[in-house]
């Protein structure tokens, strides 16, 4: 079994189109005349029982954090009465996340269970030379009919416009369906998109500011909202009752979120970044400087500290203004206070931010006391996330 590493190789170039198999994603298949209003009462998302199109969603604490990031994908095959569906998570925190399931059970008329590896796994897609995508937030969802009725487990990507789609293919005893993952585009779309290694897949993730995971998002303590999930369609405020429902409704209503995740590129005081960018620029071949090693091999670790630099290129005094997350190669993602660090205001008072900031980050050098890595950092604003 291959899962996501924290050290992969980066690709020479990220393709501008292809699909990913996700091995590092699991799925959990519930079932039951109780499953819609069970699950209702779990996750973020309005479950839908007549819903035929997949959606995001996520499971949270009664203190309102992110447990899950999750897909769920109905299964129309099934009657009303033995609704059906495939709940899709991080392949560390499925057996997890099946503990959380059956631990609610209670009495509830359900059937739950980890889907063998061997039955199903999970796609990504893109296709950006020149093929258009519907609108992933409007109500077509990108299929034609005849595409759901051949194939009943796909979806164009709701979190980001353009970023792609996302499907499960079956292996065995999940129904009709292709096992190609180009046959799940619509016809105006390209039917023979190459199979490409998953790490080109995360670069796309983190070009795109996407968070996914227990890494990027930490079970218990990361807030969906901080996290996106209310900005990438993974919560609907309107529905009833969920675990972790209060502490959310009221961030929306009454709260501020000073915080999210934001895509970041890592460069050097030589280089130089100019300008605010609306998408970062990955090069596979950047390197830390105290070492010309692959950055792959020596990234920051996850929670470095993002602090203000001085004229000097010195950390100032003061609280962190973020923390990075993940990354590969020059890019990643990073958690942001919005005010401190890019030109967004949240708050009437508004922050500090000024053109010309430069951040970053310090931590100290792997088999060398005293000694520290240091780089810079720009966090970036995807347009989808500023409007």
């Amino acid at each position: 079994r291959r899962t996501y590493s924290s050290q992969p190789n980066p690709p020479k170039s990220l393709p501008p189109a292809g699909t990913a198999e996700l091995f590092h994603r699991r799925l959990i298949y519930l079932s039951g005349p109780d499953a819609p209003k069970f699950l209702q009462g779990l996750t973020t998302n309005n479950v839908d029982p007549k819903a035929t199109i997949p959606w995001y969603s996520a499971f949270l604490d009664a203190r309102g954090r992110m447990m899950w990031d999750s897909f769920i994908y109905p299964d129309p095959s099934n009657e009303a009465s033995t609704w059906a569906c495939f709940i899709e998570v991080d392949g560390t925190e499925a057996d997890n996340l099946f503990k959380h399931l059956r631990r609610h059970k209670l009495r509830s008329k359900i059937e739950i269970r980890l889907v063998e590896e061997a039955e199903a796994s999970v796609w990504a897609g893109w296709q950006d030379n020149g093929a258009a995508e519907s609108e992933p937030h409007s109500s077509s969802p990108g299929y034609s009919a005849s595409d759901l009725a051949s194939y009943k487990f796909a979806l164009h990507d709701p979190r980001a416009p353009g970023f792609g789609w996302r499907a499960v293919l079956p292996k065995s005893g999940l129904g009709s369906g292709s096992s190609n993952p180009s046959d799940l585009l619509s016809s105006r779309e390209a039917s023979d998109l190459p199979v490409i290694d998953v790490t080109s897949y995360h670069i796309r993730r983190y070009l795109y500011g996407i968070p996914e995971g227990p890494k990027e998002m930490p079970p218990a303590s990361a807030l969906p909202m901080e996290s996106n999930v209310d900005l990438m369609h993974g919560i609907d405020f309107r529905k009833g009752c969920y675990v972790g429902q209060e502490l959310t409704i009221r961030t929306k209503h009454t709260g501020i979120v000073r915080k999210r995740i934001l895509p970041v590129q890592l460069y050097h005081r030589t280089e130089g970044v100019s300008g605010a960018l609306s998408m970062a620029s990955y090069d596979p071949n950047w390197r830390l400087q105290n070492t010309g090693e692959p950055t792959q091999n020596k990234h920051p670790p996850t929670g470095t500290d993002i602090k203000q630099l001085d004229e000097d290129g010195a950390a100032k005094k003061g609280r962190a203004t973020g923390k990075f997350l993940t990354g590969i190669s020059n890019i990643g993602l990073a958690l942001c206070r919005l005010e401190m660090m890019t030109d967004i205001k949240v708050s009437a008072e508004g922050g500090n931010w000024r053109p010309g900031m430069e951040f970053g980050m310090q931590w100290n050098k792997e088999g060398a006391e005293g000694e520290h890595e240091t780089v810079r950092i720009m966090p970036i604003v995807p347009q989808w996330l500023r409007d």
